[in-house]
């Protein structure tokens, strides 16, 4: 075939005015043409084997293998058909082109990364089918090795390129060795961060975690009931560089591996394993109506189903605050409820009185709601029924002073001060 195209080049040749370099003209057409014919027939190999791939994908049933084909693995390795054929028939042209091998291994070098890193992400997809990958996810692990593998190609591919021994160029590294550090800095803390956090089974797939550190402006603690714009959610990723939370809205927040390893974070993990929620409140009751009880006041309480049982069997000869019994009271609502359990701890409980902003009461209870509407009416529903509740007990919620209160206080004092 290639007799044939220098004869038929320079039978062209010849028949025009261009004596001069005929010979290097024609060698080099030949060579392009049969270049050509090669990328050609290659290209006609690729898309007809593409072609029956795709058939053959449509008919596969095996998880395994589908996942491998729908990353489009085989596709990627049939561009490996055009460099090689070239590569088969580069070393028969004369002279030897050597910017065509070196043009052909730098492509097949491209090929190979794009090829490796399908196969890692295929390798990700089937391990994440088995149960095992929720407690211990491998992608940071592929990642790091997609890294180096990434590195050593870029490293072959410019020694290649320039006809120079790959470990030339990395001894030119050194100089770079502090920039490098800088660049990979979050890849490098991610990886050990990664481990850590895998090794330690500090977090799994689909936990729920809470960063009190971090804020997001449409995230709430909305596992322990706290109006924080903290991040919370539920963990969908664990990579080499990032934790991806999924919140309640569904949004993602993406947080450095690190940051779980060098921050305070709080893992729900125990407490739903056991089928729980936790809910928390804190209500500021107003430290001004906190009075011990009057007979009218105890026999109106008495009157209460969730306190019958305690004035039956109390001792009449210890005093009692409103306080007190209203702590009582929220105890007997938290117990009788249906939808709290009584397995876990239930507390009502007086916290810090040193914010200086009223008593504040805390209750703690679990529920085995799960769903987020289920949840948040459920805490709707005891919120609104213990401050309902507070009037019963001649108490009152603390507050900031308003607008309201403010009118109101000038309204009073003009009234007291003396008309001129």
């Amino acid at each position: 075939m290639r007799a044939y195209i220098r004869a038929f080049i320079g039978r062209w040749l010849s028949s025009e005015v261009m004596p001069a370099g005929a010979w290097e003209l024609t060698n080099g057409l030949s060579m392009f043409i049969e270049v050509l014919i090669l990328v050609l027939t290659g290209l006609a190999i690729q898309k007809l084997s593409s072609f029956i791939i795709a058939k053959w994908f449509l008919r596969v049933k095996n998880p395994t293998l589908k996942i491998f084909l729908s990353h489009r693995i085989l596709s990627k390795a049939l561009l490996l058909i055009v460099p090689i054929i070239l590569y088969a028939f580069a070393s028969s042209f004369q002279p030897p082109l050597g910017w065509l091998t070196r043009l052909i291994t730098c492509t097949v070098i491209i090929i190979l990364c794009v090829l490796t890193n399908a196969m890692f992400h295929a390798l990700h997809d089937i391990y994440g089918l088995r149960e095992v990958a929720k407690s211990r996810p491998i992608k940071s692990y592929l990642q790091i090795i997609q890294v180096i593998g990434l590195v050593l190609s870029a490293i072959t591919f410019f020694a290649v390129l320039v006809g120079k021994d790959p470990w030339v160029i990395v001894s030119g590294f050194g100089a770079f060795s502090a920039v490098l550090l800088i660049v990979f800095r979050d890849p490098l803390l991610g990886l050990v961060a990664g481990i850590q956090l895998t090794a330690n089974d500090m977090i799994r797939i689909d936990d729920w975690i809470e960063l009190p550190n971090y804020r997001s402006p449409t995230s709430r603690d909305t596992a322990g009931g706290n109006s924080r714009n903290i991040v919370a959610g539920f963990v969908t990723e664990i990579n080499l560089i990032t934790v991806k939370i999924q919140t309640f809205d569904n949004t993602v927040v993406s947080i450095p591996a690190y940051a779980l390893v060098s921050d305070v974070f709080r893992n729900w993990r125990g407490l739903m394993r056991k089928g729980f929620r936790h809910i928390q409140r804190v209500f500021s009751i107003d430290a001004s109506t906190v009075k011990p009880c009057s007979p009218a006041l105890l026999t109106s309480l008495a009157r209460l189903p969730e306190l019958r049982a305690f004035f039956e069997t109390r001792d009449e000869t210890v005093p009692l605050d409103n306080l007190t019994l209203f702590q009582i009271y929220a105890l007997e609502i938290l117990k009788q409820h249906p939808a709290i359990t009584t397995e876990l701890r239930l507390m009502v409980r007086i916290l810090d009185l040193s914010a200086g902003r009223g008593i504040p009461l805390e209750i703690h209870a679990s529920t085995p709601h799960y769903e987020f509407h289920a949840y948040s009416q459920l805490q709707f529903e005891l919120t609104t029924r213990l401050i309902a509740a507070l009037a019963s007990f001649e108490l009152r919620l603390f507050q900031e002073p308003a607008g309201n209160d403010l009118r109101k206080l000038m309204l009073e004092t003009n009234k007291e001060l003396p008309c001129d």
